[in-house]
């Protein structure tokens, strides 16, 4: 659409209202940073450790363990053995740290999530209390209040699912 007054382009409403809703809710966003990048780093540790399991079952168990004891005999045998167990310990070592990692990153995720939920149910709250009286007689408060309940409980959501899903994206690119 064009608005005739001025001859330039407008946005469509959705994004415009999406623009303003971002701006209001980036302030709050950018106060827990630091826990939300801690919790992205957790979870590009975990993916990281994830992506190199396969890489440790393959070059370590498979080819520099478990094929020379099936091959060797006596003390051949007994250093190969001692490899696989080796081998074995490190993917389960790798394997409890990438579950600690992502343990972490979705426990940090989740305290950011419900802190910024918090700071927006205050926000809401102290806009439903500079309304006038007169808005409430014309409006459905119980409505209002599920409206409002529901779409903050989808806010948390997107910021408790969101950036780990973004960096799992990202990793599945390179």
């Amino acid at each position: 659409p064009v608005d005739s007054s001025r001859g330039a382009p407008q946005a469509p409403a959705g994004t415009t209202k999406a623009r303003s809703a971002m701006r209001k809710l980036a302030p709050m966003v950018t106060r827990h940073k630091l826990i939300i990048l801690a919790s992205l780093a957790w979870s590009i540790g975990a993916l990281f450790l994830q992506v190199e399991l396969p890489q440790v079952l393959g070059a370590n168990v498979i080819d520099h363990a478990l094929l020379p004891a099936l091959r060797s005999n006596g003390a051949d045998r007994s250093l190969a053995e001692h490899r696989l167990l080796a081998s074995v310990g490190a993917l389960v070592a790798l394997g409890v740290a990438a579950s600690v990692m992502t343990a972490l990153s979705r426990r940090t995720m989740a305290e950011a999530a419900y802190r910024v939920e918090g700071e927006l149910r205050k926000a809401v709250f102290e806009a439903f209390h500079q309304l006038p009286a007169r808005f409430f007689d014309q409006v459905q408060v119980g409505q209002l209040a599920s409206r409002a309940d529901s779409d903050l409980q989808a806010i948390q959501q997107f910021l408790l699912l969101g950036p780990q899903i973004v960096v799992r994206c990202l990793v599945a690119l390179v």
